[in-house]
């Protein structure tokens, strides 16, 4: 793991280099992969490969072949999400089993979860039910038609024989598979140790790497490991840590924005403005509750610091109102479809209590079938996950907490609602990724994801990160999207137009003297960041729960011409008050649904901080033991009343601020955990 904030292209001076030696044919390069080359870019009908997999291809080949001196064995490539990672690795694994098959006994594919697992598996596996080809053999990746027939894949299942191992090409695991701390787990990883020669890694969704096991295992297996290739959308991490591979290229998300062949949706976010025009305040001492409608300038300014930003998305008045756009935006995207394929409402929530209440308002008040998506779906669900979006799916929308990301791909997916505020990067491109595969890949024709979103989560960092076409403000609830224009983009893409002068400067020498001082000031630092005592630092957190305040109704105030899109309409007029959106919260809570609620923020503070998932037992009692003591006067869970429980699930997000990243730096200190 490598800590540095932003992860350096290390391909940078090699950039001149690499362009003769593709215009000089690829001088220097074993006979086999100059075949290799010829079959896999010479292709005249059938399946296409984009210019960006070509380039990444290329890079690996240039770099593992001519720079291997130079730039070592390990390589990551920064794919955009729909940019086609998968036949990236397919096409390196083909390569090294047509040219390099001497040397390589073992092809493992590393991925981080059972989502991204089992879309490897119906990529890699055959499928004896349907006859389904494999990818090599789909897309022919080498010239020998028997090798691509041939090539095999095994999944390594939890609990399973790792002798299967033995008899296929490629292995694909997830990580937990390989952690040295279970004892099946810790089999798997002797037994590539041991029983198994020469390996090349791919490393899918290579960010999870920096994690302690992750790294640790992939250390263990270094000596044997040849080639290490890691493939990610998003290589730094909230942490500023990224892989300890070297980035040789980066097709990111601006890249494929502006690439001449459209890879990738372009994104269109529509915000609301909205004001509240009433509210439901409770004395949680008194059980006074009252609400209020009129207020005073003053009044208005006070009860708007007390309310939380998640109300602004939670509550079930602007609830109602950003469901409204989210299906106004949906049903715009179906007039698109024109019944070709069925458009998807993809909405992300804070929490479980949330996800259920959004299907329920979805279900009864906008009469569309809702799939959830959380930690207590079964097996069932999440096989329906993956098949919604055909057209005989009777899904319309899909709601989740923290578990449709990596690997979950439905590029039917048109429309997201960010029902939560997001502060990580590496999250939040995970997010609006779940909507950038284009529906019609072979297409030139551009395709738009619409993302809704409430100003008032302050996302605007996010939507310069992810280099939005437009963001369109004061969207009403009623207003017809119409059909968007892409608009015409201007090129900040930085390049360096002369590598040839590029100067390598060494590092002064430093005197031994000077190095201690250093080293010293760096572990002052390093014991700064790490809050020793965690547990005073906790007790003294203060939680206000002595009232509530519940947005109750919001309204579009505003008049003005409005255009509701260049195809279905011009202009209408909007005056007045606009849309009123009302309701009071009916939702009931049980110490499950707080106990899922509390798993999910554990989960959450586990994988925006890099670590591991085997710690996640311990933080989930310390913040358990924690709540109980702060809002129950140290009562288990399952005594609470529905009032306690509710007032828990309302300062989640509060509870989680507390638990910051110096404190989980202390948590995790003790004791080598």
């Amino acid at each position: 793991m490598q800590k540095y904030g932003t992860m350096p292209d290390s391909f940078v001076q090699y950039e001149e280099e690499f362009k003769n030696w593709i215009m000089s044919g690829y001088p220097g390069v074993r006979t086999e992969t100059m075949e290799f080359i010829e079959h896999l870019f010479q292709r005249n009908r059938g399946l296409q490969i984009w210019a960006h997999q070509k380039e990444g291809i290329l890079r690996v080949i240039y770099s593992y072949e001519i720079q291997n001196r130079n730039l070592g064995n390990k390589y990551l490539l920064r794919i955009v999400t729909g940019g086609g990672k998968s036949l990236i690795i397919a096409s390196i694994i083909a390569w090294l089993k047509y040219s390099h098959s001497i040397e390589f006994d073992k092809f493992i594919l590393v991925c981080p979860n059972l989502i991204v697992k089992d879309r490897l598996n119906s990529d890699f596996v055959r499928s004896t039910e349907n006859d389904m080809k494999t990818v090599f053999e789909k897309w022919s990746l080498t010239p020998d038609d028997d090798l691509n027939k041939n090539l095999s894949a095994t999944v390594l299942e939890s609990g399973g024989n790792p002798q299967n191992m033995l008899t296929a090409d490629v292995v694909i695991t997830n990580i937990q598979e390989l952690y040295t701390t279970g004892t099946n787990t810790a089999r798997n990883l002797d037994f590539l140790v041991t029983k198994v020669g020469n390996i090349a890694i791919f490393n899918d969704e290579a960010h999870n790497s920096v994690a302690d096991e992750f790294s640790r295992v992939l250390g263990i297996l270094k000596s044997k490991t040849l080639l290490r290739l890691d493939t990610t959308a998003t290589p730094e991490r909230a942490d500023g840590s990224y892989p300890d591979s070297k980035l040789i290229y980066s097709f990111d998300i601006t890249a494929a924005m502006e690439s001449t062949f459209p890879v990738i949706k372009n994104i269109i976010v529509l915000q609301p403005e909205s004001h509240i025009v009433e509210i439901t305040y409770t004395n949680t001492q008194t059980k006074e509750r009252k609400k209020i409608t009129d207020f005073t300038p003053e009044e208005m300014e006070q009860y708007e610091k007390k309310v939380k930003p998640f109300q602004w998305i939670m509550d079930p008045a602007p609830m109602k109102m950003l469901l409204s756009i989210s299906i106004n935006a949906l049903t715009q995207k179906k007039r698109e479809a024109n019944g070709e394929y069925k458009p998807l409402l993809f909405v992300v929530t804070m929490g479980i209590e949330e996800a259920k209440r959004t299907r329920e308002f979805l279900e009864n008040e906008f009469h569309m079938k809702t799939l959830l998506i959380t930690e207590e779906s079964d097996d069932k669900e999440r096989e329906e996950a993956k098949k919604i979006g055909s057209l005989s799916n009777p899904y319309e929308a899909v709601v989740s907490v923290f578990m449709l990301r990596e690997g979950w791909d439905v590029a039917q997916v048109s429309v997201i609602l960010l029902l939560r505020k997001i502060s990580s990067q590496v999250f939040g491109q995970q997010i609006i990724g779940r909507g950038l595969r284009k529906i019609k890949k072979g297409s030139s024709e551009p395709e738009i994801l619409f993302v809704v979103d409430h100003p008032k989560l302050d996302h605007n960092w996010l939507w310069k990160l992810m280099n939005v076409s437009r963001i369109r403000q004061d969207i009403l609830p009623g207003e017809e999207i119409g059909m968007e224009e892409i608009p015409a983009r201007t090129q900040f893409i930085q390049k360096l137009l002369n590598p040839d002068k590029l100067i390598m400067v060494k590092p002064p020498a430093i005197d031994a003297g000077f190095q201690t001082k250093l080293e010293e000031i760096r572990r002052k630092l390093k014991d700064e960041e790490t809050v020793r005592d965690w547990r005073e630092k906790l007790e003294a957190a203060t939680y206000d729960t002595s009232e509530s305040i519940e947005i109750t109704a919001v309204i579009m105030d505003r008049i003005r011409r409005k255009s509701v899109g260049k195809k279905f309409g011009s202009e209408v007029e909007d005056k007045g008050k606009g849309q009123l959106f009302t309701g009071a919260s009916s939702f009931s809570l049980n110490a499950s649904d707080v106990t899922f609620e509390l798993i999910t923020l554990v989960k959450s503070l586990i994988e925006e901080n890099a670590y591991d998932i085997t710690k996640q037992e311990r933080l989930y009692n310390i913040v358990m033991d924690h709540v109980c003591h702060k809002f129950l006067k140290d009562k288990p869970l399952s005594s609470a009343n529905e009032e306690e429980l509710e007032t828990v699930v309302r300062f989640i997000p509060e509870i989680k601020r507390n638990f910051s990243k110096e404190i989980l730096k202390g948590i995790f200190s003790e004791g080598g955990v």
